[in-house]
């Protein structure tokens, strides 16, 4: 009886992994996909750029066009300028595979719907970038940005290394904002405890500050970032109900006497 209680423990775990390691090369696929569209920006610069001044004059219209001060305040304050360069680098992927990770070990039952929200929202950005090119304020003249991360950190996007893996045209939606989101509301949902709360408020709060203060982002890219993972959550949610209605269907009604 034992052995039969060891040996299917054994299948469970040995599932478990191997299911793992599918979870880990599909989610890897799409980020290499994400960061693979260096193509989409051959010949994109000039559109990239009028899509940009377009964003911008939206914003004025909107009131919403104070990037260039608050980058400027970012550039003059050292101790802002570090953390801010820090939060943009690390709080992005890192924090994204470990919260993917978590919820596979320890929210079995959400984890279908946080990685059906994450794959969508992909694939409908990688849409956006693919029709609509907008290049981020760093790379736009004439606005007085400042391009943080290559001025004072030894991370920069125009690096011969670094652009060869990624769109520097993917300003709109922002994914940085989009995911920091995704994690903070995942933590606010299946989180414990006032830390986890506080947690999911302050990722993305943080990160809207850094794509800002970096010049990396406009307040609307945001705002698509947004938009995109709200489709995203249409398709994780609506996967997780129809799986739910499915199961009720199957499930033997019960009859009364």
């Amino acid at each position: 009886m034992n052995g039969g209680n060891g040996s299917r423990g054994l299948f469970r775990v040995t599932w478990r992994y191997r299911r793992g390691l599918g979870e880990i090369g599909l989610i890897l696929s799409i980020m290499l996909l994400y960061y693979g569209t260096r193509g989409l920006a051959i010949g994109q610069e000039a559109m990239a750029l009028t899509n940009a001044r377009e964003i911008v004059e939206l914003e004025r219209r909107l009131g919403l066009f104070h990037e260039p001060a608050f980058n400027g305040w970012v550039s003059a304050t050292p101790a802002a300028l570090r953390v801010l360069n820090g939060i943009y680098t690390y709080l992005h992927l890192p924090v994204l595979i470990a919260f993917a990770i978590w919820v596979y070990v320890r929210r079995q039952a959400a984890y279908p719907t946080i990685r059906n929200t994450f794959l969508a929202s992909a694939v409908a950005a990688l849409l956006v970038y693919s029709f609509f090119p907008v290049a981020p304020p760093r790379l736009l003249p004439g606005y007085g940005f400042t391009d943080t991360l290559a001025s004072y950190s030894n991370v920069s996007y125009e690096l011969h290394s670094v652009q060869l893996f990624y769109n520097p045209y993917a300003a709109m939606p922002s994914l940085h904002f989009g995911w920091s989101l995704l994690v903070g509301l995942g933590l606010c949902w299946l989180g414990r405890g006032p830390l986890a709360q506080a947690l999911g408020v302050l990722l993305p709060l943080l990160m809207l500050i850094a794509i800002i203060g970096t010049a990396n982002h406009f307040v609307l890219d945001a705002l698509g970032g947004a938009a995109v993972l709200g489709l995203g959550g249409l398709a994780g949610f609506g996967t997780r109900l129809a799986g739910l209605w499915q199961a009720r269907g199957l499930a033997p009604s019960r009859t009364t006497s």
